[in-house]
């Protein structure tokens, strides 16, 4: 079966997206201030870019292993978003 290339290109993108939406609402909600601090402080800046990557490693990860597989390939990209779960769980308990 022959891969789609701009698949395996373009999907890491998003996850990336998706994480750096994921990880500005933890800094925006973890301090109780609700700011972006992280978009005028140098070193909050470069720890928001660093959580950004760290929550898209277990995504890109899964996304990658599956679509290696032949019996998950159809299925690699909505099963790779099950890697967001606790980056999710720790917004949702930032919450509460």
């Amino acid at each position: 079966m022959q891969k789609n290339k701009l698949c395996c290109r373009i999907y890491p993108v998003v996850i990336i997206l998706v994480s750096a939406v994921i990880s500005a609402a933890i800094f925006y909600f973890r301090e109780r201030t609700h700011q972006f601090r992280f978009l005028t402080e140098k070193g909050a800046f470069f720890d928001f870019f660093g959580i950004s990557m760290v929550i898209a490693v277990l995504p890109v990860a899964l996304f990658y292993y599956l679509s290696e597989k032949e019996r998950f390939q159809n299925s690699a990209r909505p099963i790779s978003l099950l890697g967001f779960l606790p980056a999710l769980i720790y917004l949702i308990f930032i919450l509460l």
